[in-house]
């Protein structure tokens, strides 16, 4: 399911350390697009460019989605702090899994630990639906996808539901 189908999907993920230097707006034939403005959290469905690294995330080009929800980190930077955790924690998520596609698992834990600590946060002050995620489901989903390697790829995806809303 995409979320998000009015963005292209790159034709291959980008790897560290592996291929050409990358750009942060362009990178093996993928064109970074433009960040939109800022969204308060109640308008998530509008957010495109949240449910486009939703979109890149669950089909496994975590830099993409890395990249993505970075810019969503800048664009709620002084305007939204729980926004910026969210984002912060996905950004972390994403790098995890990088950590794990490189087989550096305890950079995944790490990186992956305080994606988590942030979560448990928002969960604490906000509850546990933010922007359409299962933020408890979504976070022990992960901490089990970190913790075993071999299961690390298998349903991969965002607790993500559109019925849902905060």
């Amino acid at each position: 399911m995409r979320y998000a189908p009015h963005y292209d999907l790159p034709e291959k993920r980008f790897l560290p350390g592996q291929g050409p230097g990358k750009s942060r707006k362009s990178f093996h034939g993928w064109k970074f697009p433009e960040c939109p403005a800022f969204l308060p959290i109640t308008s998530w469905e509008e957010n495109a460019f949240y449910l486009y690294g939703i979109d890149l995330f669950n089909h496994g080009y975590f830099w993409e989605a890395h990249e993505v929800w970075g810019e969503s980190f800048r664009a709620a930077r002084g305007l939204d702090k729980t926004q910026m955790l969210y984002f912060q924690s996905l950004v972390q998520i994403a790098a995890a899994f990088l950590h794990l596609l490189g087989k550096n698992r305890k950079a995944a834990q790490a990186t992956s630990q305080k994606a988590v600590n942030k979560l448990q946060k928002i969960i604490a002050c906000q509850g546990n639906i933010l922007m359409g995620n299962d933020l408890d489901k979504f976070k022990n989903h992960t901490i089990k996808q970190i913790q075993d390697p071999s299961r690390a790829f298998s349903n991969i995806a965002l607790s993500f539901n559109q019925e849902i809303h905060p």
